[in-house]
Order: C-alpha cells, then sequence, then structure tokens
C-alpha cells in the first residue's frame, strides 16, 4: 500500500536532479531517475547509503525534497544499525541543505523525524568519534535551525 501511495506522486524529472549540468548531477541522474523512493532506500540498505546521500547533495532542490525521505527511512530502520558513516554524511547534508535553503516547507518535518530518530538512538550507529567526533551537538543544532524557520521556537 505504501508503494500505491508512493506512486501517487509523480517522480523527479531530469531536470529536477540535473539543474546546473554538472558531473555529480549527470550521475545522480543516472542512479535515480525513473526510481522511487522505496528504490533508493532499498540502495542505502544494501550499503551504498554513503552514495545516495553525496547524489542527494548535488542534485536538485525538487529531487532532493522527494528522496531525502528515502534516506530518513533508512536511518530509522534496523538496517542503519552500526553505520557510523551514513550518519556523518547525513549531517553534513542536512547541514548544508539548510544553508542553502532555508524556507519552512517540505521536506523538513520528515527531516526533523530523521534528527531526531539518529539523537534518540544514537548509540546504535556506533559513532566512532575518534573519527567524527561527538555528531549530537551538530544534530542537536540543526534540529534547532529548521525549528527556528519553522517557526516552532
Amino acid at each position: 500500500m505504501a508503494r500505491r501511495q508512493q506512486k501517487s506522486k509523480s517522480l523527479p524529472t531530469e531536470s529536477d536532479i540535473n539543474v546546473f549540468d554538472s558531473l555529480d548531477e549527470r550521475s545522480a541522474v543516472d542512479r535515480f531517475l525513473g526510481k522511487w523512493r522505496d528504490e533508493i532506500e532499498a540502495r542505502c540498505s544494501e550499503g551504498f547509503a554513503m552514495r545516495v546521500i553525496h547524489d542527494l547533495r548535488w542534485m536538485g532542490y525538487p529531487a532532493f525534497a522527494y528522496y531525502v525521505e528515502a534516506v530518513v527511512n533508512y536511518l530509522k530502520s534496523d538496517a542503519s544499525a552500526e553505520d557510523s558513516d551514513a550518519v556523518n554524511c547525513f549531517i553534513g547534508l542536512i547541514e548544508l541543505r539548510v544553508a542553502e535553503n532555508p524556507s519552512p516547507g517540505p521536506p523538513w518535518p520528515s527531516i526533523l523525524r530523521g534528527v531526531d530518530h539518529v539523537l534518540n538512538f544514537y548509540s546504535n550507529y556506533e559513532v566512532i568519534e575518534d573519527i567524527y567526533g561527538d555528531l549530537r551537538s551538530r544534530y542537536r543544532a540543526v534540529r534547532g535551525r529548521i525549528q527556528e524557520l519553522a517557526g516552532q521556537t
């Protein structure tokens, strides 16, 4: 049923993904065009979360807004246990996107759910603090910024 509901919305187009015709955007088109969120979430679960998050960094905002929920769903799933790389990459992505497009509309509610989940279940990801530091302060800061933009503070 979730897939049927998901298919009621149209998929991002090539121009939604590739705005500036960069090499990164062209690569994202190859990996995302014609794919539904659940297919991208499956890619994350198959060990490609960092690649997916990297692609989300460069794609156009409409495509980012559509596909970021796949990463949030992955981070909320059991498949992401011990995936400190994805948790680190995700916070970098969200910090960048908040700085680039600070509007309170979609997809921020979904992203907030993901941020809250990471904060609530931080130990499950086994973040290697010798490498990444304690990411919780960055998650709390971005959470506060999104709430501020949405007028929720």
